[in-house]
């Protein structure tokens, strides 16, 4: 019989411990990639998105027209899922539109959050959001690459040949005789702060729309003798095509992360968690009587608070001002 090597006989006297190894390595990736499933076969919390995790959105604008990046998040597990906070990088462009924390319970709708992209010259612009929250996986993080050109000149029509007349958005607009006076707010909801009245017959300046507030009317951006605020639609009447006016957010979208001001409120019956100060905005959740929340800004009418901005178990929203109060309102600053 011919005599193995000495070298080769070492390598196999080894072979024991590389196979051993080999097996372990292969329990322990079996092990972690099944933890996920185990945590979500008791009950835990799971998080779904569409897009989903690490996708790239891409958002398409010109310059001061803003385009929002809208992800869905559901609850995929079997408890309820906490968002505990959104962030963003390159905020010169980018906004967060929606709450940076909200919950699903198990088999709740889902939610969304809304990016908005708005720029004041062309190019490409990029956001990281990256949401924390309690299921496994966390934190994850999508890319928004937004991309803005630059508003186009406009091209002469001919002379020797007629121009179709082309629809241009409206730069006044008049209140309807229907109305004595038209409330213009501090931003496009029902329970925004009264900042002015326009009056019928009055020429009115008109720079911007929103439809934030939901509902079957749209808010326009206008200034009238000397106050600049927003005013519903609905005894509007213009001269021109008002689709045509930009969309714009407000200064409501900018204040979901305001402090506390060692105010609070307690709560006097079930009351709906708004995403916006009116009846007509989205229902975050419903606070319990007798809870105490956090009041971290109001708005005004008629000399008295009107809607109570509030944050409740880590989330914010607003709610109508008839909670009972704990501390100095005059700390509590206006919207």
């Amino acid at each position: 019989m011919m005599a193995m090597p000495s070298g080769m006989k070492t390598f196999w006297d080894r072979g024991p411990f590389w196979f051993a190894l080999a097996a372990l390595l292969l329990v322990l990736a079996h092990w972690s990639g099944a933890q996920m499933e185990i945590a979500l076969a008791q009950g835990g919390p799971g998080y779904a998105s569409n897009p989903p995790p690490g996708s790239v959105i891409t958002l398409s604008t010109t310059v001061g027209v803003p385009a929002t990046a809208i992800i869905t998040v559901s609850e995929s597990g079997g408890s309820t899922l906490t968002i505990s906070g959104i962030t963003l990088s390159n905020i010169s462009a980018f906004s967060l539109a929606s709450p940076a924390n909200f919950s699903i319970p198990d088999g709740g709708a889902p939610q969304t959050i809304s990016i908005v992209c708005t720029a004041s010259t062309g190019g490409s612009f990029v956001t990281a959001v990256v949401v924390t929250h309690n299921a496994p996986g966390s934190p994850v993080t999508y890319t928004i690459d937004c991309i803005v050109s630059a508003a186009s000149p406009a091209t002469a029509a001919p002379t020797a040949i007629p121009a179709t007349p082309t629809p241009a958005a409206p730069s006044t607009t008049r209140v309807s005789s229907e109305v004595k006076g038209l409330a213009v707010r501090s931003g496009p909801y029902l329970g925004a702060t009264l900042v002015g009245v326009a009056r019928p017959g009055n020429p009115i300046t008109v720079q911007a729309r929103s439809t934030d507030e939901g509902g079957e009317y749209t808010w326009y951006l206008v200034s009238v003798e000397g106050a600049t605020g927003w005013a519903s639609g609905r005894y509007l009447q213009f001269e021109g095509d008002a689709s045509l006016l930009p969309l714009q957010g407000s200064i409501f979208d900018q204040i979901d992360n305001a402090p506390d001001v060692g105010v609070s409120a307690r709560m006097l019956a079930i009351t709906d968690l708004r995403r916006r100060p009116s009846g007509r905005a989205q229902i975050l959740r419903q606070i319990p009587p007798d809870a105490v929340v956090s009041v971290i800004g109001r708005t005004v009418q008629n000399g008295g608070s009107f809607w109570l901005h509030v944050r409740y178990e880590g989330q914010v929203g607003w709610i109508p001002a008839y909670a009972v109060m704990r501390g100095n309102l005059s700390n509590v600053p206006v919207r």
